[in-house]
């Protein structure tokens, strides 16, 4: 560098000289790199489109006209009419792109509103609503077999016949939601949000920033998942640790105890083992449920203790329709979880099924404001009401009679070691009589499953 020092007469500055020969280095290139890069942009093809027209005929300006000349990268924006489009059609989406709203994108026609196909695909600012799906399909809202990312986006009114009313993701899909609404949206199962079981991956169901799921119907959620706490799940827990749906007649079914049968014992075995296929599916349950508490990615198997905690037959439930939906409501320190197991009709064992999630509270989340808690919950504790259904002549219908149902179910207590030296929660894996006393023991006896019962020391 090259500098002279200026004497205006009152002090002197050292100032740098950009002789002309400097100039083009200083300025002029910087610019031309800029226009190099506009240039090779265009030339890749990676632009920012704009949708200008709400309508959906294919028109220029139109969203399904945007979306066919996009390329992967493509930023697509919307303004003026184009800020609220209504489809006729799926629109299907092929290239990794990203939209920014504002905007409200509304189907009108009798099918889904997003297929978002294999791809990375993020969403900002956007109102998704109207999608409607018929027998048998799955997705009212978006139907996603890549990575969706959703920020500030709101999904309602959305309705699917099968699953994922407004999002359904498949089972090797992803999504990251933050700052999202989903609201009013419709299925026979995971009315907000459907992922297939059979594997518990909760990174691959993101929630972040204060995400608001409620009002979905059957479930705001049914998928393995995990949050950072902010988010908040359903209106309401149940006031009741067990309640059903879709029974004939005027009363509940009742519980028959089946702690100490041959198959029950065999449960409590596994859960020891850990080498069974059940002690395994606990474990990585748990390892979903706890491991974005703690900053911990999974459980390991010499941290697990888990064992049976009550066990019920329901036998010859005659049904309304075809699923009796069973609703279990249960509270817990920070690192117990539990789960009920329900009996294979092939007599190949219990395993956990799919769990729709009605409302959950992660332990220190303040209740939602107008919540009424059950009476067995202690403020700073987990609290989570979940929803699984007993189809007629189903994997754990044991009664082969149409229109009635037989199943039987097994609760177990699971937790991390730490956390049971520490005698937290609800006092230990005990079955039966001597497990706690006074009303917490006659509370139990009055259910199948789900009661945290706590020993204060």
């Amino acid at each position: 560098m090259e500098y002279e020092w200026k004497n205006s007469g009152k002090e002197s500055t050292c100032q740098q000289i950009f002789p002309k020969r400097r100039f083009f280095l200083y300025f002029l290139l910087p610019f031309a790199i800029f226009l190099l890069f506009l240039s090779f942009r265009e030339a890749s093809g990676v632009a920012m489109r704009c949708v200008t027209s709400g309508a959906d005929d294919g028109s220029a300006g139109t969203l399904r006209y945007v979306l066919a000349v996009a390329n992967p990268g493509d930023t697509i924006r919307f303004d003026g009419a184009g800020t609220d489009v209504r489809l006729t059609a799926e629109l299907v989406i092929r290239n990794g792109l990203t939209f920014i709203g504002p905007a409200t994108i509304t189907q009108t026609g009798n099918c889904r509103v997003l297929f978002v196909n294999e791809v990375i695909c993020t969403l900002r600012h956007l109102t998704i609503q109207g999608g409607r799906v018929p027998f048998p399909n799955s997705g009212g809202g978006i139907f996603c077999t890549g990575t969706i990312i959703m920020e500030s986006c709101t999904l309602r009114d959305n309705a699917a016949s099968l699953q994922g009313g407004g999002l359904m993701l498949e089972e090797k899909a992803s999504a990251i939601l933050r700052g999202c609404t989903i609201q009013h949206n419709r299925a026979h199962q995971g009315g907000g949000i459907y992922k297939p079981g059979g594997s518990y991956n909760a990174a691959s169901l993101r929630l972040e920033e204060g995400c608001i799921i409620t009002d979905n119907s059957e479930d705001n959620i049914n998928a393995t998942y995990s949050t950072d706490g902010s988010c908040t799940i359903g209106d309401t827990p149940n006031r009741s640790a067990t309640a059903f749906g879709g029974y004939a007649g005027d009363t509940e079914p009742q519980p028959r105890s089946i702690v100490d049968d041959t198959d029950v014992d065999a449960v409590s075995r596994d859960l020891t083992n850990t080498e069974s296929h059940l002690f395994q599916s606990v474990a990585e349950a748990l390892s979903a449920d706890l491991g974005e508490l703690s900053g911990e990615t999974s459980v390991s198997f010499s941290e697990l203790n888990a064992c049976l905690y009550y066990a019920n037959a329901f036998e010859n439930v005659a049904l309304e329709s075809t699923d009796l939906s069973v609703e279990y409501t249960a509270s817990w320190p920070e690192r117990v979880r539990y789960y009920s197991l329900f009996s294979r009709a092939d007599g190949s064992g219990y395993e956990i099924p799919e769990r729709g999630i009605q409302f959950e509270l992660r332990p220190g989340q303040d209740l939602p404001k107008e919540a009424t808690p059950p009476e067995f919950y202690e403020t700073g504790e987990g609290l989570m009401t979940w929803r699984n259904l007993v189809t007629d002549n189903g994997s754990f219908d044991l009664n082969p009679e149409e229109g009635m149902v037989t199943f039987r179910v097994c609760s177990v207590r699971a937790e991390t070691k730490a956390s049971a030296s520490k005698g937290g929660g609800s006092g230990g894996c005990n079955v039966g009589a001597g497990m706690a006393s006074g009303p917490s023991l006659l509370l139990l006896l009055g259910i199948p499953l789900g009661i945290s019962l706590h020993k204060k020391k």
